[in-house]
């Protein structure tokens, strides 16, 4: 039973179909709903344990994998821009703005605890957690009693809680200004999950993702954009990163 057979057999429709060009423009976040539904639907999924589905590949860890070497190339590109003699106004800029990013990013992996880390990975290992990957509305509506969604490409066996940090990636992206630490909480509550994954949530939340990907950017084509506009790009990306959580 690949997939597709797996989620129809659930009662899940996968199609572009069901979301048609200009729908997604109409939305109106309303995470309360959109939280049940992704819990909705990770319940139907880790309800069917007993046989791993073909096809669908493992991303646990590597999340926290590509944030840690992430922040090593972003030390060293900052590195880079600190060891030059002249500096220019947009240098002094990023030796600024690039340490305080890396210092939240950084701040976000020393504060995970790799106990909790560990119970969690075993846990979501022994249960069989599926993440459908991206679960906005623009991949994952309910129509009725009918659950809908647009492709099946986000999948993998991962802990559920990145469902619910995906989520909060794709609120920021779109300019959500709600309490994200509610937001973590009522999804915590609703899964039955406890303070380790509220833990780990709030780390993955809080690490400045956005920020720490124009940084790299940067690295590797710095002629992509003026220097004032590296700078807006940047200042962009901060706003999208929101507050510190931790």
């Amino acid at each position: 039973m690949d997939i597709l057979e797996f989620l129809n057999s659930n009662g899940i429709i996968v199609g572009e179909e069901n979301f048609p060009k200009g729908s997604r423009k109409k939305y109106i976040w309303d995470t309360d709903n959109q939280i049940s539904l992704i819990i909705e639907v990770q319940k139907i999924l880790r309800g069917k344990k007993t046989n791993i589905i073909p096809r669908v590949e493992s991303s646990i860890g590597k999340e926290i994998e590509s944030f840690i070497v992430q922040t090593k190339k972003t030390l060293k590109m900052i590195r880079s821009f600190e060891e030059k003699y002249n500096k220019s106004d947009f240098d002094l800029f990023i030796i600024d703005e690039g340490n305080k990013i890396l210092n939240r990013a950084n701040k976000s992996l020393n504060t995970l605890d790799e106990d909790e880390y560990l119970k969690i990975i075993i846990r979501s290992m022994n249960d069989y957690d599926i993440c459908l990957g991206r679960v906005d509305e623009g991949n994952l509506k309910k129509e009725g009693l009918t659950i809908c969604i647009r492709t099946t490409r986000y999948i993998s066996y991962n802990m559920i809680e990145h469902d619910c940090y995906n989520y909060i990636k794709r609120l920021k992206k779109r300019g959500y200004e709600g309490d994200i630490i509610k937001l973590i909480n009522d999804f915590a509550y609703k899964s039955d999950l406890n303070k380790d994954s509220i833990d780990y949530i709030t780390v993955l939340s809080n690490y400045p993702l956005e920020s720490i990907k124009t940084l790299l950017k940067l690295k590797e084509d710095r002629e992509r954009f003026s220097d004032e506009e590296w700078i807006k790009e940047i200042g962009i990306a901060q706003k999208i990163d929101g507050i510190e959580l931790l």
